[in-house]
């Protein structure tokens, strides 16, 4: 018979209700969760396989979670970049600055007119951006999917693909 052991796990991400559900109820004998401090504070009293089993899918969700939260920061400010952009060029189309005006303010702050288009890294990028655009609930091409994350498209398609 395994040994019980009891261990607390904190993590800054208010979370303890998704992992409750998502986990099967054999993976720990009790579980209880309390906020302290802004922060979640779980104990578990379970064999020590059962904790660092728990303590794997938590980190996991962890890393899940933080990655959603920088994929939303990352469209909302493709979204602030592309409206700076779309103002600068009708700007230039309403004749209220030169091109060469249009130009010298793209070229001098690029951050702020131009979105740098990536690569998926991790492959598991793929879940985390399904799973925003499910959230959002609107159908979106792969381009528009793209162009929301800043990434290739040809990239993010091939990703997708190998997922299926």
């Amino acid at each position: 018979m395994n040994e019980m052991v009891t261990s607390d796990l904190t993590y800054d991400e208010n979370f303890i209700e998704d992992i409750l559900k998502d986990t099967p109820k054999k993976s720990y004998e009790e579980f209880t969760g309390s906020i302290k401090s802004e922060k979640n504070l779980i104990t578990i009293h379970t064999d020590r396989a059962r904790i660092e089993s728990l303590q794997r899918l938590i980190d996991e969700y962890t890393l899940f979670q933080n990655k959603e939260d920088e994929y939303c920061i990352k469209a909302i400010r493709n979204l602030i970049i592309k409206n700076n952009f779309l103002e600068l060029y009708i700007k230039l189309s309403e004749d209220q600055i030169t091109e060469d005006e249009y130009s010298d303010k793209i070229n001098g702050n690029p951050k702020k007119y131009i979105i740098d288009v990536e690569y998926i890294q991790d492959p598991n990028d793929i879940k985390v951006i399904n799973e925003i655009v499910e959230k959002i609930g609107l159908e979106f091409s792969v381009d528009e999917v793209a162009e929301i994350f800043s990434l290739d498209s040809n990239d993010l398609e091939n990703n997708v693909l190998k997922l299926k």
